[in-house]
Parts: structure tokens; sequence; C-alpha cells
């Protein structure tokens, strides 16, 4: 099965990334090492500019986004955020029992309008999470600083994801400097190709840090994931070379579907493409059962009604998206 539902790099870790893994396997009857807790943050304070008091790790940006969920909980907060959003946003809020409060995005084009959530009264003790550039619809939800801060200015925590950041070269994080209730959220498991070792990582002020370590497990990170962090963000290049890989077919993937009657793709700052057969008439589970049955996985939003006729499809390699175009073409062929 081509894998076009998961946004995960279709690229494997660099060959400095493989070669340690290699040389660490044998020694995964141990823990973690302080030592390489130390080098990761290191590595970290380089790639972002930010010492490591400022800095934190997870397994994964899910296991952030649980103990910002888990700060709004002991502090009888409100979640605040948009639909749609990332889908696991709802579900969290739902086991873990917090208030969710979502606005709605423009239909038209996802753009987010800030004075609905203003209208909300965020206050002190609420989190806004924001995903930018937003999954799924892969645009650009706050296009300027002046729309954060006015968020930032209600005292809430404000939640950014930027988890496709390599891909847009969108990022608020020096803000952290100046307002205390910013957390940005990071993850390796896009650009640098570890999806599967999971480790995320926030941007925010020493006293959020302290906090949001004092909720985190300082055993929930294996002794692979950190030695194969370090090699990736020890290899920049080979990062950068596959986001620009991924980047070019991702402009041409769209221009492609522009070309295709009654097939609307959304432009997209990340790596994947949100893409709409509404004109078409057919209706997100016809269509993922369709590719499915073509050897081809993407994402679908039965539970969302504004994504009712739309299909997330993650960009691949040059291959595999023109096998996935050519079998849109034939759905559509079918389907007219």
């Amino acid at each position: 099965m081509r894998r076009m539902h998961r946004n995960e790099s279709p690229y494997p870790p660099s060959p400095q990334v493989i070669k340690a893994i290699r040389e660490w396997i044998d020694k995964v009857n141990n823990y973690s090492d302080p030592d390489l807790w130390r080098e990761l943050a290191s590595a970290l304070e380089k790639y972002t500019g930010f010492p490591k008091s400022m800095l934190v790790f997870a397994p994964g940006s899910l296991s952030l986004i649980r103990i910002a969920i888990t700060i709004a909980l002991k502090n009888h907060g409100r979640l605040i955020t948009y639909r749609p959003t990332f889908e696991a946003i709802p579900a969290f809020s739902k086991s873990y029992g917090v208030n969710l409060y979502m606005v709605t995005l423009r239909p038209r084009d996802f753009e987010l309008d800030i004075s609905q959530i203003l209208n909300l009264k965020p206050k002190r003790n609420d989190i806004i999470y924001i995903s930018n550039p937003n999954n799924p619809t892969g645009n650009i939800v706050i296009k300027s600083k002046s729309h954060l801060e006015e968020l930032l200015s209600t005292e809430a925590l404000v939640v950014l994801d930027e988890a496709y950041y390599e891909f847009s070269g969108v990022s608020y994080a020096d803000l952290v400097k100046h307002w205390s209730n910013l957390v940005i959220l990071r993850t390796l498991s896009k650009a640098f190709c570890i999806a599967g070792l999971r480790l995320g990582y926030a941007i925010a002020s020493e006293e959020l840090i302290r906090e949001f370590r004092s909720l985190a497990s300082p055993f929930d990170i294996s002794l692979l994931t950190y030695v194969a962090a370090i090699e990736a963000l020890n290899n920049l290049e080979y990062m950068r070379d596959i986001v620009r890989k991924i980047i070019n077919e991702r402009e041409r993937v769209y221009r492609e579907l522009l070309r295709l009657k009654g097939v609307k793709p959304y432009k997209s700052h990340a790596n994947f493409i949100l893409i709409s057969l509404e004109d078409l008439g057919i209706e997100s589970h016809v269509a993922h059962e369709y590719f499915k049955n073509k050897g081809i996985l993407i994402n679908v939003y039965p539970y969302e009604e504004l994504l009712r006729y739309c299909i997330r499809v993650t960009i691949s390699k040059a291959e595999d998206n023109e096998y996935f175009l050519e079998s849109l073409k034939k759905l559509i062929e079918e389907k007219t």
C-alpha cells in the first residue's frame, strides 16, 4: 500500500542516523544515558537558537499537547480552538474532560477570523490551540505577529503547533522572548524522517518549560530516539534536501490538480494537500474506498461537515504522486 495518509516522510532517515542506530542497537538493554539528554539539548539549542532552559522534548509533540491540556484541566481552564483542526485535539479534550470551545474557519478558504476566538473571551488558565500551517487544510491561519499578539494579550496559554515549520518557513518562535504564555511546538517526525521514533519539542519561557518538565516523564524517550534525533540534527543538509524535494513535488502536484475539472486543491504550506471533490459530487468516504482499492491510503474526515467532500493526501515520491494523480483521473472518469 502507498502510505499517503499520515504525513510521514517518504524518505528514510539520513545514512548517519541509520549508522548510529546500528551502533547503539545492542545497548537497548540500558535506559537512556544523561549524556544523551545533554547532547540532544545542545543540538536543539544550535538548531533553534534558544537555550536549553527554554526547551523541553518529549516522545512526539502529542505528548506536549497532552501536558498543555493537563495544565488547563488543573487550572479549570477551557480549550479553545477552531474547526477543522488537528483531529487529536477534540479527541484529547473528550478523554481528559476539558471543556472544548471551537469556532469555524471560513468555509471557502479555511481562513481564521481572530475576532471569533476573542469573542469567546479567553482568559488566564484557558488554552488556545493553533496549528500553523493548519492540519488538515495546509494554510497559514496566523498571518502576522500582530494577530498572534492579540491572542496572547488575553493571557490565555497559546499553544502554537509548528509541526510543519520546515515546509512553511513560517515561525513566531521569537515571540516567546516577550510573551510568557506562548508555547511553540515542533517535531522531528516530518522533515527529519524519524516519525517512528517519536520526538517532539517545545520552545517557551523558562517558567513555562519548568512546568512542562514537571509534568513530563524523564523515561518516556527511548535510547534509540535520542541517538537518532542527535544525528538528524547534526546533519541538517540531508533534512533540507528532503524538504526541497517534497516542496517541489507539492507544487507540481498542486499544479496538476488545478488542471483537473471539478477538482479544487487548496494551497498548502505543509507536506500534504487538501483536495475538494465537491463539484464532482464525490464524498470523501467514497474516494477513500476507491483509493484504498487502488492501493493508496489517504486521510478523510467523516465527522467534519466542512470536509465532507475533501481528501487529504501526503506528498510522497514522484512515482507515488503520479500514481495517485492517474488514479484520481480514473475516478473522475467513472463518476462523470
